[in-house]
């Protein structure tokens, strides 16, 4: 995905590519936007706080954070083809979660507020755009 990027004009906006982990990338800015798109699903919840945490603290006061993942509604195809997700992917040993983290709560406790929300593919994906209120 970064090869692919890095050959797109960014036209006068400068790009900066990292390839670590989120939670060890050295970034000292602080981001108006933060997005994260199929990312806490990854994640055990100790992993979970700690990049919620540390993106948390890089998004300035008034900020936006959009964030896309997967959820289940309770449809009867959602729940088969999210264990099948996790099955692949734990294969491949490139997934340390088996199950979805109910995030919502933690964005709401660190002070956010939902300005908009989208679901896709029948509500298995949900987007939530969130205003940070206080740091």
């Amino acid at each position: 995905m970064m090869a692919l990027s890095k050959k797109r004009d960014p036209l006068d906006n400068l790009v900066t590519y990292i390839n670590k982990p989120v939670e060890e990338a050295d970034l000292t800015d602080d981001f108006d936007v933060v997005i994260t798109s199929f990312l806490f699903d990854n994640f055990l919840p100790v992993t979970f706080k700690r990049v919620f945490q540390h993106l948390h603290q890089l998004l300035k006061t008034g900020g936006i954070w959009i964030n896309t993942d997967f959820q289940l509604t309770g449809k009867w195809w959602q729940s088969p083809l999210l264990k099948t997700m996790y099955l692949f992917f734990s294969l491949l040993g490139c997934m340390e979660a088996h199950h979805l983290a109910d995030i919502k709560p933690h964005f709401g406790q660190a002070g956010y507020t939902v300005l908009a929300e989208k679901d896709f593919f029948g509500n298995f994906i949900g987007s939530t755009l969130y205003k940070k209120l206080n740091g």
